[in-house]
């Protein structure tokens, strides 16, 4: 990991309880990774169920058990970030670090723009990191100990409601630093630069379409650097160690990974970098999706085993006859593909012409067998929604492995 590569030890952050919004993909989830390596326990939210629990199982393999746990939360609604406090709190842990990484990036004109639009971009991008300072500020005070960092907005042209809320985020955390000049709690922004797989980024092609721009330009007139989401989670989790002299500041990323001796290249500002940005999104999601398809395909396999002999053999007959292949050979195969897809190869993964239609005629015809043999309503009713969120899982990581 390059947050490793540097002067920080790997125990510098041990002790300490950090909270991070937008954890399972991205930057979000590069500094979630960091700030586990350097031994802090990590809070990391998503509103995607999969690629949150993803995120935190891999951090896990990474850094062992219980460096991180996975909250699912939407950051556009108070109630919601209520509930994720509350479950931090059932933990018996008081949170020192807190990061929002989580964005509502919208692109187009302002007014162009729908209502629904600039309620979700202020929701998101500067009523939530008020509301999770309010939540979790006054046990920092009590402590006289904390880090609160935003992650300053990347300046494209028309970026809409994404511009105005992003930039009143930081003058949020800048005015609240002055309020906290006379405690040991550190509120700063982090400018990132432009990182290929970030939320932002994906809105580009939408930005140059509707200004007459190429993507090149765009990016050549925003005058960032480029960096990768594990270059600029490494650097907000350097800065996180050496927040004190942070306070009140605007920082580049380049900054904090300097000041931790962490080296990295300059990258090509080119449309091909932000496409294989755009692959490792697809990547991680894919792997995410795989990991939930295998495990409930694992499930009711374990549940046959609770089946008479008779039952399990006509079972696995069944399963065999309208997926294509018995369900051990499925469990290897989309082993295999999770590995691979972990691994970044999209290539391979896409070579394997998994048969995933076949496992979605499976599910369909099993909707049909709950339909014709389950007789209580709401059974029947609760049993569908389960297969038909198993099969859209599958459909979206046929089309995810097929886009290649």
């Amino acid at each position: 990991m390059i947050i490793g590569s540097g002067n920080l030890s790997r125990d510098r952050l041990a002790g300490k309880t950090a909270l991070v919004t937008g954890g399972g993909h991205g930057i979000g989830f590069e500094i979630s990774r960091s700030l586990a390596w350097l031994g802090s326990k990590v809070f990391l939210t998503d509103m995607d169920w999969d690629v949150g629990k993803s995120a935190m199982q891999r951090i896990i393999r990474e850094a062992g058990t219980g460096s991180a746990e996975f909250i699912h939360a939407d950051p556009g609604n108070e109630f919601s970030l209520m509930r994720m406090a509350q479950q931090v709190r059932k933990a018996r842990k008081q949170i020192q670090i807190l990061i929002h990484t989580a964005v509502s990036a919208n692109a187009g004109y302002l007014t162009d723009l729908d209502l629904k639009s600039w309620v979700m971009s202020y929701r998101v991008n500067l009523f939530a990191p008020a509301v999770l300072v309010r939540m979790f500020l006054p046990e920092m005070l009590s402590a006289n100990e904390g880090a609160i960092i935003c992650v300053a907005p990347v300046h494209i042209p028309s970026m809409g409601t994404y511009e105005i809320f992003k930039n009143a985020q930081v003058d949020f955390i800048h005015q609240l630093s002055q309020e906290l000049e006379n405690t040991q709690i550190a509120a700063f922004s982090v400018l990132p630069g432009i990182v290929p797989a970030s939320d932002e980024l994906a809105q580009l092609d939408q930005v140059a379409g509707s200004t007459g721009r190429s993507v090149n330009d765009l990016l050549t007139r925003s005058g960032h650097s480029v960096r990768t989401a594990e270059e600029v989670g490494a650097g907000i989790s350097a800065a996180v160690v050496m927040a004190q002299q942070y306070k009140g500041r605007q920082i580049q990323v380049t900054e904090a990974l300097e000041a931790a001796g962490i080296s990295v290249p300059r990258h090509p500002l080119d449309a091909e970098m932000i496409a294989g940005g755009k692959t490792r999104e697809i990547q991680q999601r894919a792997s995410a999706l795989c990991h939930v398809v295998r495990t409930a395909l694992a499930d009711q396999l374990a549940e046959w085993m609770n089946r008479t002999r008779t039952e399990r053999q006509w079972l696995a007959r069944d399963f065999g006859s309208k997926s294509g292949m018995p369900v051990e050979r499925w469990l290897e195969k989309l082993s295999h593909l999770e590995q691979l897809l972990i691994s970044g190869d999209l290539d391979e993964a896409a070579r394997m012409k998994l048969p995933l239609e076949r496992l979605g005629d499976y599910y369909d015809h099993l909707k049909s067998m709950t339909r014709k043999y389950d007789l209580d309503i709401d059974v029947v009713k609760e049993n569908i929604e389960i297969i038909e969120d198993w099969k859209a899982k599958v459909n979206e990581l046929s089309e995810l492995i097929g886009n290649r």
